[in-house]
């Protein structure tokens, strides 16, 4: 019993150290007591935005060893001198400098959240995809389009950070395939992937988002369904597999790493030695980035 209550105690403190550190990589809470604005201790950072995703009307944190009330949403805290203490939130999703976006992207319109861009045929780019294609499917391809979501890549590329750190190297990504149909095409575009969805077409190994190794998995009709022309679609996207693990039936999350500790597995595959699958349950891992329409 006592082993057990160890374990489970150092089990608490990774899980809440993690929960503290997490939030920090995404968005920073800043104060102003001097004129500069000053970034908040982690804990304060991590209460602060819990608060403001809780809905909560105000949260008290120490700052500079005074206790301070914050309202929210709009930020402002009282001092227990009665004085105004200014605040702000800086979402790193949002800061992250336009660099950060891949370089071989086109031009973004202004107001354009999501663009989609024809690939030239006989490009570097275009054969590169098609190659990846045509290594497990023989079936005709009409076109094939680059998805530029500027917040979905920096969210990937965010969730690969964090990946990178928690798993201590940065094997994390792999070029999946995932089928779909032509009524689906506008939403992923826009918002990505979405686990809801999980169990329309396939459950065995957990209820999560599906990406297959081979181009031939995702062409089945199964899914990849055609349109009235007879088109089909598919994408070749971006997936954070990171550690893997064997996937089974009813998983909602992938299991832990072991016993001792909170971290889990990334995802899960059918075979951990040969994978032909990988299922996800985040919809941050994984980015739509090219569509392939064909026959």
């Amino acid at each position: 019993m006592r082993i057990q209550e160890t374990l489970r105690k150092a089990r608490d403190k990774e899980s809440f150290n993690w929960n503290i550190k997490v939030p920090s990589n995404i968005v920073d809470w800043q104060q102003q007591p001097r004129g500069q604005y000053q970034r908040f201790h982690p804990i304060h950072n991590f209460h602060l935005q819990q608060a403001l995703e809780r809905k909560q009307p105000r949260v008290e944190v120490s700052v500079r060893g005074k206790m301070c009330k914050f309202t929210l949403p709009d930020r402002a805290a009282n001092k227990t001198s009665g004085n105004i203490l200014k605040s702000r939130q800086i979402d790193k999703l949002a800061a992250q400098p336009i660099e950060s976006l891949p370089q071989h992207w086109d031009a973004m319109p202004a107001n354009t959240s999501c663009l989609s861009c024809l690939i030239q045929p006989g490009s570097p780019e275009h054969n590169k995809v098609l190659n990846l294609f045509r290594a497990t499917c023989p079936n005709k391809v009409i076109k094939i389009e680059r998805i530029q979501n500027p917040t979905l890549w920096r969210s990937l590329q965010i969730k690969k950070h964090d990946m990178e750190l928690r798993n201590g190297h940065q094997k994390n990504e792999k070029r999946l395939f995932h089928g779909t149909c032509h009524t689906t095409i506008n939403h992923i575009n826009n918002h990505g992937f979405n686990r809801s969805f999980a169990g329309k077409n396939a459950t065995a190994f957990g209820n999560g988002t599906y990406f297959a190794v081979g181009a031939s998995y995702s062409a089945s009709s199964t899914y990849s369904r055609a349109d009235l022309q007879g088109q089909k679609n598919m994408y070749l996207c971006r997936v954070l597999t990171g550690d893997f693990t064997a996937g089974r039936r009813g998983m909602t999350v992938p299991p832990a790493k072991s016993t001792t500790t909170v971290e889990l597995f990334n995802s899960v595959t059918d075979h951990p030695s040969r994978p032909s699958m990988f299922v996800v349950f985040h919809d941050n891992q994984a980015y739509p980035e090219y569509l392939i329409t064909f026959f």
